[in-house]
């Protein structure tokens, strides 16, 4: 087996936490920010879906817009790290699990 080949297998992924550090801000301050500017007759709706509780709110902005993962204020040393890391065979896992379609949206565009 050659040194690169041993290397990979021995790289442990990397799971990064979508809020806050691969992002300069929170999904879920962009997705009511697209909310308002993208579909305003929602707005109301915001203080029942918080009567769900913070991931109900979160899942319900989900299903209702669709962050455009481009323009989103990302963490760029962070980014080009782990553009990186995936170069060297390193798997990259996304988490914020209330916002699924919005890190699926991401890997797409990272692909």
């Amino acid at each position: 087996m050659d040194e690169i080949a041993r290397t990979t297998e021995t790289l442990s992924p990397l799971i990064v936490d979508v809020d806050g550090t691969l992002l300069r801000t929170e999904l879920l301050h962009e997705a009511v920010a697209t909310l308002l500017f993208r579909k305003p007759w929602l707005v109301p709706l915001l203080p029942l879906w918080l009567l769900g509780g913070k991931v109900a709110l979160k899942r319900r902005l989900n299903d209702s817009i669709e962050l455009e993962v481009d323009v989103l204020p990302v963490n760029e040393p962070l980014v080009r790290w782990l553009e990186g890391e995936k170069a060297r065979g390193r798997k990259i896992y996304l988490v914020s699990p209330p916002m699924r379609r919005s890190c699926v949206g991401w890997r797409r565009a990272s692909a």
